[in-house]
């Protein structure tokens, strides 16, 4: 799991509970807190949090944590979720899809996702879901933009000179 995905998802806490749950339609009526509100996998909608890019891994934390707990998708899976609609195949109970394509640096080509995974070798643009080697991003001084969605992501432990 990148680093970056890793202290996104860390907000993951345990006093969501699920009200009510509609299993035809993947609804769920859920309280956090003091708040009730419905959220709707089909359309990647909570009604609590602002709605984001199919492609952006910044969804909301909501629903990060139904497909944890209550669909079992394992943690380090949940970043490949907006990948080829894996998100609908696991409401469906298909396999979820991870294509070479999908987790190749856009620089060099090659594998940056899945083999051998090095979290602080590669970096993950959380905007686009793109993975990135960081030894490209250095060799390529392009460390301050996401080469596909053009969004400002430098972390603050990647200095490029």
């Amino acid at each position: 799991m990148s680093k970056e995905f890793l202290n996104y998802i860390d907000k993951i806490h345990d006093n969501i509970k699920i009200s009510k749950y509609d299993a035809k339609k993947h609804k769920f009526t859920i309280k956090d807190g003091f708040t009730t509100f419905t959220i709707d996998l089909k359309n990647i909608k909570c009604q609590l949090c602002p709605s984001v890019n199919k492609c952006s891994l910044k969804k909301c934390i909501h629903i990060y944590k139904l497909y944890y707990h209550h669909y079992k998708v394992k943690i380090d899976q949940l970043q490949y979720l907006w990948i080829n609609d894996n998100y609908l195949k696991i409401l469906n109970k298909e396999e979820p899809i991870i294509q070479s394509n999908d987790i190749e640096c856009p620089i060099c080509l090659d594998d940056a996702g899945l083999e051998n995974y090095d979290k602080y070798n590669v970096i993950h643009c959380l905007d686009c879901g793109k993975f990135y080697h960081v030894k490209c991003l250095k060799n390529a001084k392009k460390g301050i933009q996401c080469l596909i969605c053009t969004s400002n992501w430098l972390p603050d432990w990647l200095k490029i000179d």
